[in-house]
Parts: structure tokens; C-alpha cells; sequence
């Protein structure tokens, strides 16, 4: 067989080759469309690992702890932070997983910090709304936006800002080792083209030597280079999408959009040398291609990469600010892109209206919980403190939480679930899903007075604030419940918090009357069952429920009649019997 047929075999099994690849790519490219197209307008499906956390509110909590840098990359920051007795209280971690439609680690970093951080200036909000309500008009220029996004992708093992702020930790990076092991290397192979045979011990040792050397140098670094690939994605990823920006016009339809397309372009430009910068570190595991295994052993002897990664970590470090910056301003847009996905999935919503800080109180109309199904929607106008009474499961604590989360997505992204919201800014705090805290041998009781501690010393601060808490003092006797509780809430609505308190303790809606406003829950029993409407109702409750509910779950008949006749005895003799 003469060579050309080899030659023809090989060149036809190279055009089949490089066309399967080439399908293959563009059947990829076609499926992320559809997932993209899928996603807007929907919740996010979305499963989460153990741990997962900890990677996306590292850039949270590291911008509270440097307040500078904070002020630096957000303009609109301020001080109100919801705290994480509230974030868990309200199981906004599930909140954040509905709406987290982001493709990047850059879009949900900064979707979980805006969560985290409401708005206090009526222009903050007014520049966010307006900005999102941008995207909401135009769905397929967004969803190229989306697909940029996509491609930036997220980090796996630590939050890219973990990783750019642990830079520093390095100390100064010197490639002097690796250019004398470089050296040794090409010393070697002039002496075997000089002599072969002294050469050829050189060579060996030149080479045991360099790979001894990358190894232990690597094991140091090696965490950081997935990441560098992150920093030259980043700004590839800014460059591209400030140009789709520009070409839908979302950089000109509002004061934001503008803002934000000129410091993508201002920090792109300064970041460029990054670019490329990555091209030798590792992208692939030695073995997944024949390249890609010749190109490690060239690494090992010559240092390529570390001598690429230290160039860059040192140009990183000296450009950390404007990176996380970058990061910022990138993750912005996507979150504000799943701000606009979740106004179309919502069954119905509205942009809140703000008051001015002098005024208290909240009004919402058709209100509902964003994570129910098929939730039941209530309203509420109130110019002070509520009062929440109700029998056991019948929607205080749920309806206190409503309104909660919805306070707090009013003020961070200006939506709300309901069809009117007014109210003015507050500073958030909840005290309800408390519990022991077997760790530091605090009992219920303490952990709940340190609670309700921390919320008076915001108020005594000067905050202006909206609390919310379910069951008052519940660690304690009843004597010492009602007095304490009944001088506690008091002291909420004469310092000038507006509070939402919920209460078995029928005695605080009259000690409490000329303070707050008494609403309650109630239920029927229907063929001996306790059914409940989840309505609210204005005025406090009538009815209980709790040696009812004994019934229903087939308690012995004797039992549950023996506590109505002492339950009645005591309302009317005042004393247990």
C-alpha cells in the first residue's frame, strides 16, 4: 500500500475527528440555551451540598469586616445588616436558593451580600428597581447576558474572594529557584551536546532535581490555579458582556446600567496584562490527552507554570481590589437578572412604596409567603405595634414571617409578594426560632433574653426598628412571662420600634391595648375536626385550641375532658384545681 493511502486514511480520520468535535460543541452550546431559556421565569431547581455556604457568604462577611472596601465597591452600602439569628429565624437560606437563577460565583456572592444587606436611602432603591426593571423588558438580550454568564461559571472548592484575599498570605513570590533549576536544565543539555557521555549524568540529575523541586513548590500553590483561571475568565467574561451590554442598550436605558458599564470598561483596561496569564497552569490532569500529558512532563522539568503563576499572583495581589471589584460589578448584573426571573415566576408582585423614617407602621394588601405553594394571602394596615394572637397552628408565626421576608425583600430587591407594600426603611430583627444552645450551656431562656437584648440595643442605638417575635418569654413561668414580657414590649413601642409580636398569653392583649394593635387567627370544628382559615383578623382572640387538638389525636376521652374542667375552673375561680 503506498503512503498516500496512509496519508488519505489519516487526513479522513482528522476531518472526522475534528467534525465530531465541532458537533459535539455545537449540541453543547444548544442544550445550554435551552437550560438558560428554561431557567428565566422559573425558581431555581437547584441542589445544594453540605458546606456549600461557607463558599457563598465568604464575600458577605468579608465586606462587613472591612467596611472601607465595602464602601469602596458598593456606593449604596450602609451599615443595616440582617444578622443571623434573623437569616435563620426566617429560613432566608431557602429564600436565597428560590431565586438564586445565577450561573457564576461572581452573581451568587452578590445576590447572597444584597440579601444581607437592605437598603436604607429611597435613591439606592430607586437606582436598583429601575435598573432591574430594565431587564425585566428585553428576555433575549438578557439571555445572552445569561449565557455569558454561564461560561464565567463558579468556583468549586473556595469562594473566588476567599482565594484572592489569601494571596496576600503568600508573602513575597520569587521565581528564583525555579530559573536556577531552568538553568541546571539547559546547562545540561549543552554539556550532552559537548560531551554525550559526561552529559548524559547531567541530564538526570538536572532532571530528578528539577521535578524534585516543581513538586515541592507546587504542593504550596497548586489550590490557587483553578482560580487563576477564574481571574482571566473574570475580566474575558467583563469584556464580552460590557460589549452585549452596549449593543442591547441596558448600559444606556438607566443612571446604573451607565455606572456600571464605565467601571466594567475602566477595570477591564487596568486588568488586561492578566489576561493569558494562565495559559501553563494546569487545565487538565496528566493522562486526559496525549498533549496535555507531554505538556506536564515539560512542566516538571522547566517550571513553565510556576513561573506563570508567580508572575501573576504577584501582578493579582497589586491589582486585589479592582479584581474583587470587578467581581462585583459583574455579579450585580446577574443578580439583578435573577431579581427579574423572580418577578416573572412569582404568582403576583409588586415594587414596594417607601415612606418617610419618621413614620411607623407598614401596610400590605394580598401579602403571601414566597415559599408556599398554595399560600393564603392576608393584609394588614397598622401605624404601630401588632399584637398577634391565635391558637396553636393557626398561621401567627407563619404570617409574622411573611411580613418579615417581605420587609426584607422590599428593601434589598425591590419586590415584594403581594399587591401594595408601603412602609418606611427599617433596621430588621427577629426573635423566634431559638433554641438551646447545648454548646456554651446557655438554657432557652438565656438564649432567648440575649435575643431580645441585642434588639433593644439596636433601638437604644438610634436604629429605627422593625422586630419580630413569636411567643414572648417562653422559657419561663407564667407569672414572670406576662410581667416580663408585657415591659419589654412596651419599651419596643415607646422607644419608637414598630414590633410584630405573637402570644399565647390572652392577658397582654389588654395590658398591651393602648400600645398595640390586637389581631388574631381563629378555627372551626368541623365533624370534630380543627380546621383552620389562616385568615387575619382584627381584634385579639376568643377562642383555644390546645385541649381540642388533644381530641382530634384520640387522647383518652377522660384526660381531655379532665383538663376542660380545669381549664374552665380557672377562668372562672381564677386558681388551678
Amino acid at each position: 500500500m503506498h503512503w498516500y493511502y496512509y496519508a488519505a486514511f489519516a487526513l479522513i480520520a482528522i476531518v472526522i475527528l475534528v467534525f465530531v468535535n465541532l458537533r459535539a460543541k455545537r449540541e453543547a452550546k444548544v442544550r445550554i440555551k435551552r437550560k438558560i431559556e428554561k431557567q428565566w421565569g422559573n425558581f431555581s431547581e437547584r441542589e445544594y451540598h453540605e458546606g456549600e455556604y461557607s463558599r457563598i457568604s465568604f464575600f458577605s462577611d468579608y465586606l462587613d469586616e472591612h467596611p472601607k472596601l465595602k464602601e469602596t465597591l458598593d456606593p449604596d452600602a450602609t451599615d443595616s445588616l440582617i444578622d443571623n439569628i434573623t437569616w435563620n429565624d426566617l429560613n432566608m437560606d431557602d429564600i436565597f436558593q428560590m431565586m438564586n437563577t445565577t450561573d457564576s460565583s461572581a452573581g451568587e456572592e452578590v445576590l447572597y451580600y444584597m440579601l444581607r444587606h437592605p437598603f436604607q436611602k429611597i435613591k439606592a432603591f430607586h437606582r436598583r428597581n429601575e435598573f432591574v426593571e430594565s431587564l425585566g423588558k428585553s428576555k433575549e438580550p438578557v439571555l445572552k447576558l445569561k449565557e455569558i454568564f454561564y461560561y464565567l461559571g463558579r468556583t468549586k472548592s473556595i469562594s473566588f474572594c476567599e482565594f484572592v484575599t489569601r494571596l496576600e498570605d503568600m508573602g513575597k513570590l520569587s521565581n528564583r529557584k525555579s530559573y536556577v533549576c531552568l538553568a541546571f536544565l539547559i546547562v545540561a543539555i549543552l554539556a550532552l551536546l559537548i560531551s554525550p557521555a559526561v552529559g548524559i549524568g547531567v541530564l538526570i540529575v538536572a532532571i530528578a532535581t528539577n521535578i524534585f523541586q516543581y513538586y515541592s513548590q507546587k504542593a504550596e500553590v497548586e489550590a490557587y490555579f483553578i482560580n487563576f483561571h477564574y481571574i482571566s475568565r473574570l475580566v474575558k467574561t467583563a469584556v464580552s458582556l460590557n460589549q452585549s451590554f452596549k449593543e442591547s442598550g441596558f448600559s444606556a436605558m438607566t443612571e446604573q446600567g451607565a455606572a456600571l458599564s464605565e467601571r466594567i470598561m475602566q477595570i477591564t483596561h487596568t486588568l488586561k496584562p492578566l489576561v493569558g496569564s494562565d495559559r501553563y497552569l494546569d487545565k487538565t490532569n496528566v493522562g486526559d490527552s496525549l498533549s496535555a500529558a507531554i505538556l506536564d512532563y515539560v512542566k516538571m522539568m522547566t517550571h513553565l507554570d510556576l513561573i506563570s503563576f508567580k508572575k501573576m499572583a504577584t501582578k493579582a495581589i497589586a491589582a486585589k481590589d479592582d479584581i474583587l471589584a470587578l467581581f462585583y460589578c459583574l455579579g450585580y448584573i446577574e443578580s439583578c437578572i435573577a431579581i427579574a426571573s423572580l418577578r416573572q415566576a412569582l404568582y403576583f408582585s409588586c415594587v414596594p412604596e417607601f415612606t418617610k423614617v419618621t413614620n411607623n407602621g407598614i401596610e400590605i394588601e394580598e401579602v403571601y409567603h414566597p415559599l408556599l405553594h398554595q399560600p393564603i394571602c392576608n393584609s394588614i394596615s397598622t401605624t404601630g405595634c401588632v399584637l398577634l394572637t391565635g391558637s396553636n397552628a393557626s398561621g401567627k408565626s407563619t404570617f409574622l414571617k411573611t411580613v418579615a421576608i417581605n420587609t426584607i425583600l422590599a428593601q434589598t430587591i425591590c419586590t415584594v409578594t403581594a399587591t401594595a407594600y408601603k412602609a418606611p426603611f427599617y433596621h430588621i430583627y427577629s426573635s423566634m426560632a431559638l433554641r438551646d444552645d447545648i454548646c456554651s450551656g446557655e438554657s432557652y431562656f438565656i438564649v432567648e433574653i440575649k435575643s431580645l437584648k441585642r434588639v433593644l440595643d439596636q433601638i437604644n442605638a438610634g436604629q429605627h426598628v422593625l422586630c419580630f417575635v413569636d411567643e414572648v418569654l417562653r422559657g419561663t413561668n407564667t407569672i414572670e412571662r406576662i410581667a416580663a414580657s408585657k415591659e419589654i414590649l412596651k419599651g419596643f413601642a415607646d422607644k419608637g420600634a414598630c414590633c410584630f409580636a405573637a402570644t399565647h398569653d390572652i392577658e397582654l392583649t389588654k395590658l398591651l391595648d393602648s400600645k398595640y394593635g390586637n389581631y388574631h387567627f381563629s378555627e372551626q370544628i368541623i365533624d370534630g375536626q380543627v380546621v383552620f382559615d389562616y385568615v387575619l383578623h382584627e381584634g385579639p382572640a376568643k377562642t383555644r385550641n390546645a385541649i381540642k387538638l388533644l381530641k382530634t389525636m384520640n387522647f383518652p376521652q377522660d384526660l381531655v375532658e379532665n383538663a376542660e374542667i380545669s381549664a374552665r375552673n380557672f377562668l372562672k375561680e381564677g386558681q388551678w384545681t
